[in-house]
């Protein structure tokens, strides 16, 4: 009796789950700064964005980019546009999340080992938003 109300227990977690990553997005945006993802520079440009599965992928006019990993959290802000949140600390920017108006959370990077030294060493950063425009 005990496995069986594991396992339907564990079904209902994993059918829960799976809504989380259900959502997927395409957006485009000009972003105006020089910016940091997962520990790599990107400067100021256009960017197509593609979520889906908890993985995001940034990519240039060129089609050069990569792809990182996300996790699922509480959007900070309604809006009817997709949006990006970046943390700056002095003049540095890092791209923090992704949020949009279809979905009900938002999508968050890990910090990268240079944004937890700013962090530390400045506090929490500034939070800058980004609006951008679906493709």
């Amino acid at each position: 009796m005990r496995k069986a109300l594991q396992f339907a227990f564990g079904l209902l977690v994993v059918g829960g789950c799976t809504g989380l990553y259900a959502q997927t997005m395409d957006i485009r945006t000009n972003i105006p700064f020089t910016f940091h993802v997962s520990g790599k520079t990107m400067p100021a440009g256009e960017y197509n964005i593609h979520h889906s599965q908890g993985l995001l992928t940034l990519r240039d006019p060129q089609g050069k980019g990569f792809t990182v990993v996300t996790v699922g959290t509480d959007r900070w802000m309604q809006s009817s546009q997709p949006l990006l949140q970046f943390q700056r600390y002095g003049n540095e920017y890092f791209l923090a999340k992704i949020s949009v108006p279809e979905s009900t959370v938002a999508r968050q990077l890990l910090e990268s080992r240079r944004e937890k030294e700013l962090a530390g060493a400045s506090g929490r950063g500034e939070a800058v938003i980004v609006a951008v425009r679906t493709k």
